[in-house]
């Protein structure tokens, strides 16, 4: 490969845009990684593992919500506002159509969710919290997401990420004081939700001068078509993320789901920390996968040195620091958490590989078929695993955990199976 190829190929890395993007998103969220970790560390200790085993299994069912109103298009609606960029037209309708698809959604999750407490014992034993916690959804339908990173524009993501944290944090503190409170927490987060969401649109319309216009049905139907290619299979994908604690919840008792929940928690945080770069990348690796696909693979190859130089460190750290770690932020009362928290240290490593080989690689280059059916199998093998491990054999919080790191480390060798083939090709 010649100089000014490989100069091209670095240009993603080393433009201004994307350091602009990535500084801001870590620099402007470095409080949006440290709210949560402080305000995790104050609620366990104010409510104690049984009561935050039930917010998270609570959270846990209301994801499936936010999985189902999301219909892939953080991924879809995402590639194409990518490739359209500068056409405001199109984009406006791509908006439209997403937002449409997005409300026909919620208001299909609130019949189901009603059904659901209805029918469920436990569950309707405590109504009000899954029906505060359910304004998360409605937040995360309000808030475009899709379209800023779409347009690269992660700054203004950021920011408000960063204006919802500080809201729930500052609201926690205030209206949190003892173990009776702990349903107030999910009503601080939805409020704050919902308050980011509808700014968000003020934004879209006002800073980013774009419309909302009516739907066209073309439109509706080519969204909900490419969609539907990757919502199914992610939605597989809660089969060992979302389902790992509502599962549990059905095998312990919520002591239990909180000690897992707890060392989980931890693990996706400093797992989150590959988010920035790949919320910025993903967009840049759809259009060269568009227009230039040799070079879209370079960058790929590239991009899995760092993160996997960069993640192999963090799960290191992450295992060698587990009790300090536990100790500070969930306390006593949670120190079982720290054998969770030693499995799954291996996580940000784990899934930082497959990020690269299966959601840039698969999804930027439009194999959705071929991810759906990794995922699903990735999800029959966390069934699986979960049944023996915790099911069968009972070890509770540490079998979900076994389970979990197994799950995604399957992941990762069939998604690096598909890239290395592929690169393979490519350089013949």
């Amino acid at each position: 490969m010649q100089i000014k190829d490989f100069l091209k190929i670095e240009t993603a890395w080393l433009s201004k845009d994307f350091f602009r993007n990535v500084l801001s998103l870590y620099g402007l969220q470095a409080i949006n990684y440290v709210l949560p970790w402080v305000m995790l560390a104050y609620v366990v200790r104010v409510v104690g593992p049984e009561k935050y085993g039930a917010l998270a299994f609570a959270q846990a069912i209301i994801q499936y919500f936010v999985l189902l109103t999301d219909y892939g298009f953080d991924y879809t609606a995402t590639r194409e506002i990518a490739l359209q960029r500068g056409n405001t037209t199109v984009i406006e309708s791509i908006v439209a159509a997403v937002f449409t698809i997005r409300f026909a959604l919620l208001l299909i999750s609130m019949a189901i969710l009603t059904i659901l407490v209805l029918l469920v014992p436990f569950m309707a034993n405590d109504i009000p919290l899954y029906l505060c916690t359910f304004g998360l959804v409605l937040g995360n339908v309000l808030f475009p997401s899709f379209l800023f990173q779409g347009l690269e524009r992660m700054d203004i993501l950021s920011k408000l990420l960063i204006v919802s944290k500080i809201i729930q944090t500052g609201a926690v503190f205030l209206f949190v004081h003892q173990v009776e409170d702990y349903i107030r927490i999910p009503l601080v987060n939805s409020a704050a939700q919902i308050t980011v969401g509808m700014f968000s649109l003020f934004i879209v319309a006002h800073k980013l001068n774009l419309r909302f216009r009516l739907p066209e049905r073309i439109a509706v139907k080519r969204m909900l078509v490419d969609g539907w290619k990757v919502f199914f299979p992610t939605a597989a994908v809660s089969a060992y993320t979302t389902s790992n604690t509502v599962l549990l919840g059905f095998f312990a008792p919520q002591t239990v789901v909180g000690f897992y929940a707890g060392g989980e928690k931890i693990a996706r945080a400093v797992q989150g920390f590959l988010s920035p770069i790949s919320q910025t990348i993903f967009p840049h690796i759809s259009q060269l996968a568009f227009s230039s696909p040799g070079d879209a693979m370079m960058l790929l190859k590239k991009s899995l040195q760092f993160i996997g130089a960069g993640t192999l460190l963090l799960s290191l750290c992450l295992y060698v620091f587990a009790k300090p770690v536990v100790q500070i932020l969930l306390g006593v009362q949670f120190i079982e958490s720290i054998h969770v928290l030693r499995i799954l240290s291996f996580l940000p490593f784990v899934v930082g590989i497959a990020v690269v080989c299966a959601n840039w690689y698969l999804l930027g280059f439009g194999y959705y078929a071929r991810w759906a059916r990794m995922i699903l199998a990735a999800s029959v093998f966390s069934i699986l695993m979960t049944l023996v491990f915790v099911g069968l054999l009972r070890w509770e919080h540490i079998g979900m955990s076994i389970s979990t790191l197994l799950t995604e480390t399957l992941v990762m060798i069939l998604s690096g199976f598909f890239f290395f083939r592929a690169s393979r090709h490519a350089s013949r």
